[in-house]
């Protein structure tokens, strides 16, 4: 593992940093909350959960994602949800994700 943006904890897939901070096994299967940091052009294609909605706060400057064809952005301290079976894309700044269900970090 190389040095990460967010520590020697986190991994780097597809150009976005990502550290956990509460696992689902932590929260009993109910949750989790992964930090990450999307430089732009970063970070997952699009993609759907069949099994976790995914909320996304932006912690640092302006995030922007691709939720079902409409182009968000979501200043800092505020958030936005990609409920299951919904199309999305998340990328640019700092954001944290809170997967609901035993969803963690098995996607990378």
């Amino acid at each position: 593992m190389t040095d990460s943006l967010l520590g020697a904890d986190a991994v780097e897939w597809l150009g976005t940093h990502y550290t956990t901070l509460l696992s689902a096994a932590q929260s009993d299967g109910s949750l989790s909350v992964i930090d990450s940091v999307a430089p732009p052009n970063s970070g997952p294609p699009r993609h759907i959960h069949h099994d976790a909605d995914e909320t996304f706060v932006t912690l640092t400057g302006d995030a922007e994602f691709w939720i079902e064809g409409d182009i968000l952005s979501a200043a800092r301290c505020r958030s936005l949800c990609a409920t299951r079976q919904i199309l999305h894309i998340s990328h640019r700044q700092q954001y944290a994700i809170a997967p609901s269900g035993d969803s963690d970090t098995g996607w990378f």
